[in-house]
């Protein structure tokens, strides 16, 4: 709570995924149109990285694509490694406080749900 940046540096470089297993692939030709994830990881973006069937769409920062069917919406609940400009969203007044000012965001999730 003191050094919140290096908190953020050190769980990037803690949680960034650079190689995984094969078989995590499999993720991306299950026919869903939402993941939502409570990891902090970047797993499932390198998963759909090598896929040119679909591609990932997180919400935080694009927005909902209701109608793509080769889209899959990414939610990640408590932020991701790959949202350098988000802050991860740990204990509950973080997660309260993040419906009140990130509004958009909420909404979209609703509807997801």
């Amino acid at each position: 709570s003191y050094d919140s940046s290096t908190l953020k540096e050190y769980l990037t470089s803690r949680f960034k995924v650079s190689q995984y297993e094969d078989f995590y692939n499999s993720l991306a030709s299950i026919n869903c149109p939402r993941i939502f994830t409570t990891n902090i990881d970047n797993l499932v973006d390198k998963i759909f990285e090598t896929t040119t069937e679909k591609y990932l769409n997180n919400v935080f920062v694009n927005g909902s694509c209701f109608q793509d069917s080769n889209c899959v919406d990414y939610i990640p609940l408590h932020g991701s490694v790959e949202m350098q400009e988000i802050k991860f969203l740990f204990n509950k007044q973080e997660i309260s406080g993040s419906y009140r000012t990130q509004l958009r965001s909420c909404n979209i999730i609703t509807h997801c749900l």
